[in-house]
């Protein structure tokens, strides 16, 4: 009796332990299939950072080309600039020169005349 009571205990422990060991399995199943689905989340995620990195590369690509399209309009339209000063500060000068030369000089010479004139009729009025 002693032995089976011995036996009994040894059976109890053992199915004791069948059973801890069998929770630890299922427990550790669990956490093997968590894990399972986070790392196939992570992959979606993982799948979605980079589809969203392609887009914004193809972005970068198109933005870049067009800023390299605005840099060449940029110096014709810096070029047209410059010449259209030069051009305007020539034509300018050219004509200040041809107004001075054709028009201001005449009414100088006719200014100086009529001074002249004013001047001589005062000094003749002074001596009389």
């Amino acid at each position: 009796m002693l032995e089976a009571k011995r036996q009994s205990k040894t059976l109890e422990s053992a199915e004791a332990e069948v059973h801890t060991l069998t929770e630890q399995t299922r427990q550790h199943k669990e956490n093997i299939s968590k894990y399972w689905e986070e790392n196939e989340k992570a992959k979606a995620q993982i799948a979605q950072f980079s589809d969203e990195l392609a887009i914004e590369e193809l972005n970068i690509k198109a933005f870049t080309e067009s800023i390299h399209a605005l840099d060449g309009q940029i110096y014709l339209w810096a070029l047209v600039t410059g010449s259209s000063m030069i051009i305007g500060g020539l034509m300018m000068s050219l004509g200040f020169r041809q107004w001075y030369t054709k028009v201001q000089v005449y009414q100088d010479a006719i200014l100086r005349k009529q001074a002249g004139e004013i001047n001589e009729r005062t000094d003749t009025r002074h001596e009389s």
